[in-house]
């Protein structure tokens, strides 16, 4: 198995893990983002992270997180604009 390969199967278990818990671990969420390496992997997370705010009163440390994310989106979208 390559790296790349071990990478996205750790990607995806720690996806489905966060996906069925509704407080999932800031541990567990740290480890999960350490193995973005897209946009696209960041975007999907994202949209993850995004269902764990949709309630009256969402988690500021969550939504803390959620900026933290879209930043990064920015940044990996302004690096491929300049990229070509």
């Amino acid at each position: 198995m390559s790296v790349t390969q071990a990478r996205a199967q750790l990607q995806n278990l720690l996806r489905e893990q966060v996906d069925r818990t509704r407080y999932p671990s800031p541990p567990m969420l740290d480890r999960l983002e350490r193995q973005l390496r897209s946009r696209a992997d960041a975007e999907a997370y994202l949209a993850l992270l995004l269902t764990k705010v949709d309630s009256e009163y969402p988690s500021p440390p969550m939504l803390g997180r959620i900026e933290r994310v879209v930043d990064a989106i920015d940044a990996m979208h302004a690096r491929e604009q300049r990229e070509g």
